[in-house]
């Protein structure tokens, strides 16, 4: 069937992008851009990861089954973490671009929201995750031997001490998320806390 001389989106070629060689050479501005907004994030990422390096380096030292119950503590915990991360990475965006339109007041409530829900969903969690740490664990390990029981004892144990920081998660993680959503716009965003 042939388009309709009305049609203005089949009837007429529009020219596409103009297209050069120079157009791909990388631009140091862009670039120092890039660098300057990412550092931040990457040195907190690397600080967490050689946190967690140097932790691993002292469990090592101790029996099987307690090295297992850490790995398998933190599997659950990274678990448990998600909806605050994510919810962190929410924020980001909402701040971003409510700051990028403006919108200040809008962008401040967000964070406000998200660092209150954020909290309520990580209580539950810690209530949920106090109560049954061994189910939890015991979901991710085979029983039978005298190591698995030993390594569920400390596995649930290790979650149950871990149940301390969870509240707190949910507002961190939203707090780092509305800072790295405020970058560009960072001298205004910090005047108002």
């Amino acid at each position: 069937m042939r388009p309709s001389s009305g049609c203005t989106f089949c009837s007429e070629r529009r020219p596409g992008p103009d297209v050069r060689l120079g157009n791909l050479v990388p631009s140091k501005s862009h670039i120092w851009d890039i660098v300057r907004t990412g550092t931040p994030s990457a040195l907190e990422e690397s600080s967490g990861a050689l946190a967690m390096l140097t932790l691993t380096a002292i469990i090592v030292t101790f029996a099987p089954p307690v090295i297992a119950a850490y790995g398998l503590g933190n599997r659950v915990v990274s678990l448990v973490f998600l909806p605050a991360v994510e919810l962190g990475r929410a924020t980001n965006t909402m701040v971003g671009q409510n700051l990028g339109a403006g919108k200040v007041e809008r962008a401040e409530r967000a964070v406000w929201l998200a660092a209150k829900a954020g909290c309520a969903v990580m209580i539950a969690v810690t209530i949920l995750t106090a109560l049954f740490a061994d189910v939890f664990v015991g979901v991710f390990l085979t029983m039978g031997t005298t190591n698995a029981a030993r390594t569920l004892e400390f596995a649930a144990e290790y979650l149950r001490i871990r149940t301390v920081e969870f509240a707190f998660i949910g507002p961190f993680h939203v707090l780092v998320g509305a800072y790295r959503g405020a970058v560009t716009r960072r001298r205004r965003w910090h005047s108002r806390w």
